[in-house]
Parts: structure tokens; C-alpha cells; sequence
């Protein structure tokens, strides 16, 4: 093997490294955007059965799922930003090809 091609594989795979990670922080913003929509769907449900039926327990059921989408939803926030900060880590490791290039 030659020197370019050694050179070539080299700066392959650092773009296949860069790939992977945009393609992770893609997936986690993704898996965000997804816990945000479910805990929102179960906000609008728990609001409309607390609003529209006047029946206590069905209120009190209504509370609950308010309480457990806004949890859901802190849930998803707090881990959201904590696999932003991994990747972060990771792709500061990585030799990039292009400096003026920024990941985020």
C-alpha cells in the first residue's frame, strides 16, 4: 500500500466518523422531537377529559396524566441534552478534515 493510499483511507474514514456522528445527533434530536410529541398528545387527552367530563375521578385522572406528560417531557429534555453533550465530547475527539467545519 502506498503512501496515498494510506493517506486516502485515512481521510475516509474520518468522514465516515463525521458521518456517524451528525447521523447520531440527527436520531437524538429525532427520538426528542418523538417524546415531545407523545407527551403533548397525552397533555391535550388528560386536559380533555379533566374539561369535558364531570366526573371527579376522571378529573383527578386527567391530573395525573398532566402531571406525567409534563414529567415525560423533563425526562426527554434532561436526556436530550446529556446525548447532545456525549456526542459533543466524541466528535471534539475526532481530527476533522475540514477546521472551519463545525458538527453543531
Amino acid at each position: 500500500m502506498t503512501d496515498v493510499d494510506s493517506n486516502l483511507n485515512k481521510q475516509d474514514l474520518v468522514v465516515r466518523e463525521e458521518l456517524d456522528i451528525e447521523r447520531t445527533a440527527l436520531a437524538n434530536e429525532r427520538t426528542f422531537l418523538a417524546v415531545t410529541r407523545t407527551c403533548f398528545t397525552v397533555l391535550v387527552g388528560a386536559v380533555s377529559l379533566a374539561k369535558f367530563i364531570e366526573n371527579p375521578v376522571i378529573k383527578l385522572m386527567g391530573g395525573l396524566f398532566t402531571l406525567a406528560s409534563l414529567v415525560g417531557f423533563g425526562a426527554g429534555w434532561v436526556s436530550y441534552h446529556q446525548v447532545s453533550r456525549q456526542i459533543k465530547k466524541e466528535a471534539d475527539k475526532l481530527p476533522l478534515l475540514d477546521k472551519e467545519k463545525k458538527l453543531f
